[in-house]
């Protein structure tokens, strides 16, 4: 996610003052005792369900729930609060670029249809249906694997959606890009296409995905059967064998995390080549946010933050009405001078962090 520069007139620095920021966490930072409340709620972005997802550009923050698309400007000021329907069953997490934002759902026929919205036109969503990126003629049918971290991924400039799904009778895991081309407004799709489709080697069925990200010039799918680096012209290598749950970058090296502390591995030369880190990490489900290297033990928990190491996690301080149910921290973003938290059905922002 990207950043600007802004002042958040919701936060107030007199709270702040006993706060110890963690612009580079060390691990012999001791726990703060602080005991006022942090995080501010940003009151324009409640919603009637739990916000999914957030994302940010240069010049605006957008937050998602099942029911609502929220756009502020610079200035945290609210553009737009877009209701979205929800008539019919969704499908696992959204997914954000710049201009445009993805959601599986359920079409009229029950089979799954990829909705593809545009940020700046509610006007118009253009849906690829199932039938459009399988041979029907061969009487296949897909259905999409939603259960990873978000339902797919985007390329840096939002024109590749990758997904993955089983293309049935033969179980085949499947590799999709998607081709978006909009309009110099980004206002109008001109085209939404499948550009390739990749067979995944050595990955069974059954809900295997655990997330994918679009870092450097690749796709990297992390699965429960090994790790996966895919190329905008369809090659596709498997790393590893091993149970992998996130990849993510750092300072020009990508980084995989695995089930166990010891599958932690690091690639120094843009993915072609991986070693395992000696000292393993604590390290999960991961998002490197602002000037921080934030991750998640499970999905849906709070988010702590990595030492300098990246070996270890330090645990975040929240506010003491802050739920801890399972399924309430989706999100984390930077925008301006803040960061940000998607709390149950609200986003919540800080300048400052502290550590419990």
């Amino acid at each position: 996610m990207t950043k600007t520069c802004i002042f958040l007139l919701i936060v107030i620095p007199l709270l702040f003052t006993q706060c110890v920021p963690v612009e580079r966490v060390d691990p012999s930072i001791t726990a703060n005792t602080a005991d006022s409340s942090s995080w501010k709620l940003l009151t324009s972005s409640t919603s009637d369900q739990v916000i999914r997802v957030m994302h940010t550009t240069p010049n605006e923050m957008y937050a998602l729930s099942n029911s609502n698309f929220f756009r502020f400007d610079d200035k945290l000021m609210l553009l737009e609060k877009r209701l979205l329907l929800t008539d019919r069953q969704l499908y696992g997490v959204p997914v954000f670029s710049d201009n445009t934002f993805a959601r599986v759902s359920q079409n009229t026929d029950s089979k799954q249809v990829i909705e593809f919205n545009l940020v700046r036109n509610p006007s118009l969503i253009r849906k690829v249906y199932t039938n459009e990126l399988i041979d029907t003629s061969k009487k296949e049918s897909l259905n999409y694997d939603v259960l990873g971290r978000t339902a797919g991924c985007y390329s840096y400039d939002g024109t590749t959606f990758f997904i993955t799904g089983t293309v049935y009778p033969n179980y085949v895991p499947t590799a999709f890009l998607l081709d978006v081309q909009l309009n110099f407004q980004a206002n109008d799709f001109i085209s939404v296409k499948r550009a390739k489709r990749i067979p995944i080697p050595g990955l069974s069925t059954d809900f295997k995905i655990e997330s994918s990200h679009y870092i450097g010039k690749n796709f990297y799918l992390a699965t429960k059967d090994g790790g996966y680096k895919i190329g905008l012209d369809g090659t596709i290598t498997k790393l590893f064998p091993t149970w992998v749950l996130d990849f993510f970058e750092n300072k020009g090296n990508i980084y995989a995390t695995g089930f166990s502390n010891s599958d932690f591995f690091v690639s120094t030369d843009g993915g072609d080549t991986w070693k395992r880190v000696p000292a393993g990490s604590t390290l999960r489900y991961v998002q490197n946010v602002g000037t921080q290297i934030f991750s998640q033990e499970v999905r849906g928990l709070p988010y702590s933050v990595a030492d300098t190491s990246l070996a270890k996690i330090k645990s975040l301080k929240y506010n003491a009405n802050f739920p801890t149910d399972p399924d309430t921290y989706y999100d984390v973003a930077f925008f301006g001078n803040s960061y940000y938290v998607s709390v149950g059905k609200a986003v919540y922002g800080n300048t400052k962090l502290l550590l419990k």
